[in-house]
């Protein structure tokens, strides 16, 4: 059974109500994830031992809380000193690990007239503005204990299957808690008139059901049903994919927290929030925010030209440098351009020829630390350009793979390797330039191999680099003098291979 401990820090007088409830969640989600084997242990004050302790009881508490997986704060009218001394514990012990504690922080709104004090507000702006460290606020607990659940399933941990249906949040089949209190769900028009609806339809069918009971012999009542039933199954569908979005609302906005969010952003929100979605979709369909955004497209075009200049300029400066002397007395120099134009390339996705060019010349100098950290920039860059075609994202992983294996990281050189075969997994059949590079990359894979001892894949890589080399040997690229290196290097191996 895999234990997850959690701890809940908050005011003991203030939240004593939500921390007995959340107590209570936790032991519903235990019966959950029974199955699963996966059990969650709650600390929080009132299970804690009161007895007095040799040293300090708040050290206590910090211990709990630097053994937790995840740490919620709850904060309400005063943010006392034990709290922020409880959370500067949870955030430097995260600090440290990088894993655990997570840190997660709610403030309760007040909408009976009171409010928080000067150190709730204090500890906010420090948040913001200071740590970077987004929160949420809850009015209600039910709203507390759904972004709890929003939160918690996205971890792997407790990835589970979360549902909206008929009025009530589920978690793998087990239902959790009722959604009359999130206004999302609860005040969404469109959705509660479907749903009377099929309350409606269901009780006509009941009546027909027990009409027809008496009389099975009424074809037209037979027809009637089968009509009520399939209304009634269009209906379901339609309401189970509304509460599906409504629930996708409520994740998304917790998402975007850790965003900063615009004003527009911020009051389509709130009223979202409050179950007032067609005020909210004025906000978001406002006209003058589409021309803000094309405006926005324009301007940032004419900058992608000014970088693009300017990349060029450090390119043309690089190959001036290169041509005026030894490259041991311009290294300093060349570096210092590319790092220029490199950092602008990859921020912006423009240029991006000249990251590799800068990893090749990295490559060449043998610093393979500094080249590998450069193309493994540029290969995370590739999520953000889907147009980057399968021949150039190869071309990088080969030249990643050379890299990784001289710097010898030999399983991170084959994955790459690898990743550059199944790119060219249509070369084959392709153009000479995708064969010649599939060659490159077998012949790559060859010398891994050889160095590993793995004499099998060794000899297959190699037969398949010889087999395309081959292949290519009356076109052009023979003549050249990569190919000629190249198929002089796998003939070799092989001629070694086999005298062995």
């Amino acid at each position: 059974m895999k234990e997850i401990k959690l701890f809940i820090a908050s005011s003991i007088v203030e939240f004593g109500e939500e921390r007995e409830k959340l107590l209570s969640l936790f032991y519903t989600l235990n019966q959950a994830y029974e199955k699963y084997g996966v059990r969650f242990q709650v600390i929080c004050c009132e299970n804690l031992s009161h007895a007095v302790s040799a040293g300090r009881k708040q050290e206590e508490y910090n211990q709990e809380i630097r053994d937790s997986k995840y740490v919620y704060f709850l904060i309400g009218k005063h943010m006392g000193a034990f709290t922020f001394e409880e959370f500067k514990v949870a955030v430097e012990q995260y600090k440290k690990t990088g894993e655990a504690p997570l840190v997660y922080t709610f403030f309760k709104t007040f909408t009976d007239g009171g409010q928080s004090d000067d150190s709730v507000r204090q500890f906010m702006d420090v948040l913001s503005n200071d740590m970077d460290h987004y929160y949420s606020e809850f009015s209600s607990f039910d709203k507390l204990k759904l972004d709890i659940l929003l939160e918690l399933i996205r971890n792997a941990d407790v990835r589970a299957d979360m549902r909206f249906e008929d009025g009530q949040a589920t978690l793998n089949g087990v239902g959790v808690m009722a959604l009359d209190n999130i206004p999302a769900y609860s005040r969404n028009d469109e959705l509660n008139a479907r749903r009377a609806e099929l309350a409606e339809l269901n009780e006509e069918l009941a009546r027909k059901r027990i009409a027809f009971a008496d009389d099975p012999e009424d074809d037209d009542l037979m027809n009637e049903l089968s009509e009520l039933g399939s209304r009634r199954s269009r209906l379901t569908e339609e309401i189970r994919g509304m509460e599906s979005a409504v629930l996708d609302q409520c994740s998304l906005m917790l998402e975007s927290r850790s965003d900063r969010r615009s004003a527009r952003e911020e009051s389509a929100m709130r009223l979202i929030g409050e179950g007032n979605v067609r005020e909210a979709n004025v906000i978001l369909k406002d006209d003058l925010w589409e021309k803000e955004m094309t405006d926005t497209e324009t301007m940032i075009a004419s900058l992608a030209v000014k970088f693009e200049e300017f990349i060029r300029g450090k390119r043309l400066l690089v190959s001036n440098l290169k041509a005026s002397g030894s490259p041991k007395k311009t290294d300093r120099e060349i570096r210092k351009a590319y790092d220029a134009a490199c950092g602008l390339a990859l921020k912006w996705n423009v240029g991006t020829e000249t990251v590799r060019e800068y990893g090749e010349y990295l490559y060449r100098q043998k610093d393979y630390p500094a080249g590998i950290a450069v193309m493994e920039k540029l290969l995370a860059g590739e999520l953000l350009r889907a147009d980057t075609e399968a021949k150039e994202r190869a071309e990088r992983r080969l030249l990643l793979g050379k890299l990784y294996y001289y710097n010898q990281q030999y399983p991170k050189a084959e994955d790459v390797l690898k990743e550059a075969v199944s790119l060219c997994g249509i070369a084959e059949n392709g153009g000479q330039e995708e064969r010649f590079l599939l060659a490159r990359v077998y012949a790559e894979l060859a010398n891994l191999y050889w160095k590993r001892k793995q004499v099998k894949e060794q000899e297959e890589a190699l037969e398949r680099a010889i087999s395309l080399l081959e292949e290519l040997r009356e076109t052009p690229f023979a003549e050249t003098e990569e190919y000629i290196d190249t198929y002089g290097t796998v003939q070799n191996r092989m001629g070694l291979l086999r005298r062995r």
